[in-house]
């Protein structure tokens, strides 16, 4: 688990905490609502953004859960994908005997948050009425129509490239970058590796592991 020091700002200020060259970068969070300028940001239309991480990315799905959970707080329909377990060759995406696609609802106290795609084995799933797709821009696609946020856990950049090739599908990414572990050097190579291939670096959020 981890905690989040710092949201999307701009313009930059001389007391962030890290440096990440001309992207919008980070301020202490002070805000009950941690990810509200970031939805501010990039969710005022349905849309879909890209997590990234900086290094070992190990703090991406506790962030991407964390923003869809406070998306979920304002009546937005959200999904976290697990980029990786689609690009299992044998991805288990959760369909129905009709082939219909379905996700599973992450609820607590009763109370829907957000969704999760493909599900977790065991879980308890709804059917949404969209066919199955079978590739990335096809299973995109179909999220947007039917969700207002979709969050693509993309992890690492730099050891999983082929979920680099998918955040291209993106409208816009965020870097997560872990305080106190991740060198300057890494954030700046992760952040040009984003760029190169055209994907729109919207900002970074700054986390703390526990």
């Amino acid at each position: 688990m981890s905690s989040t020091l710092g949201i999307l700002t701009d313009p930059y200020p001389k007391s962030s905490s890290v440096e990440v060259g001309d992207s919008p970068v980070l301020r202490p969070s002070t805000d009950q609502s941690t990810y509200c300028n970031l939805i501010q940001q990039l969710f005022n239309t349905p849309a879909v953004v890209a997590v990234f991480g900086a290094g070992t990315g190990d703090q991406v799905r506790d962030t991407c859960t964390g923003i869809a959970s406070e998306l979920a707080s304002v009546g937005r329909r959200a999904v976290v994908v697990s980029v990786q377990a689609l690009l299992d060759p044998m991805p288990n995406l959760g369909s129905t005997e009709d082939n219909l696609l379905t996700a599973e609802p992450v609820d607590s106290d009763g109370m829907q948050k957000y969704w999760l795609w493909p599900p977790r084995g065991g879980h308890r799933v709804e059917s949404f009425g969209f066919r199955r797709p079978g590739n990335p821009e096809a299973w995109v696609d179909s999220l947007r129509r039917n969700f207002d946020a979709v969050l693509l856990d993309c992890q690492s950049v730099e050891t999983t490239p082929g979920n680099v090739a998918v955040g291209t599908l993106a409208d816009a990414a965020v870097l997560v970058v872990e305080a106190a572990r991740t060198p300057k050097t890494q954030i700046l190579r992760d952040k040009r590796t984003l760029q190169l291939t055209g994907i729109k670096l919207a900002g970074c959020i700054l986390t703390q592991g526990n």
